[in-house]
């Protein structure tokens, strides 16, 4: 199964077993097992009903990896709660958003020092980006006009907002 897959132990292995002893790291089984005895002592909890992408994992052979956890109310069975949980490796995407960050960064790197003045506006014609060296050269702070509107952000260029708001139609 693909959670045999992710975590290492056969379903005949885990069943039976204490999270807080198979996949929990080891630095957070304490607050695990403070949340578990909070919510059996007076039913509150942070973790119920949201979706976490900010949580680790362990494998069966003591690696971590990020994980994306979802975790339902609580189901009585008998005399205890059982809860279910979801739980989706995230690695990829993870490693993935840290390729764009880096790739993000490089692009900027590139465009602030290029002999250029270069603007992105989204569809409300407000600036996202703003960067090259020509802004330094005309003494405007190229990051203030992050978030203006194309028309606000040049009152003395009339010319050049109504260019760039022209830009944005097209």
């Amino acid at each position: 199964s693909e959670a045999e897959r992710t975590f290492g132990w056969s379903r005949s292995e885990i069943i039976g077993q204490r999270l807080s002893e198979t996949i929990i790291p080891t630095e957070l089984r304490e607050q695990h097992l403070r949340g578990m005895a909070r919510f059996q002592a007076d039913g509150t909890t942070t973790m119920i009903g949201r979706r976490w992408d900010n949580f680790t994992a362990t494998r069966r052979g003591g690696e971590g990896f990020p994980i994306e956890l979802a975790i339902s109310p609580p189901i009585p069975l008998g005399a205890a709660n059982q809860f279910v949980g979801f739980i989706r490796d995230i690695t990829q995407r993870k490693l993935a958003d840290l390729e764009l960050a880096k790739s993000e960064e490089r692009m900027r790197s590139l465009l602030t020092g290029a002999p250029v003045a270069i603007l992105t506006l989204d569809l409300n014609g407000r600036c996202t980006f703003a960067g090259g060296s020509v802004f330094a050269d005309l003494q405007i702070d190229a990051e203030s006009l992050v978030g203006m509107k194309a028309t606000d952000a040049f009152p003395d260029r009339p010319d050049l907002a109504a260019l760039l708001v022209g830009a944005v139609k097209e």
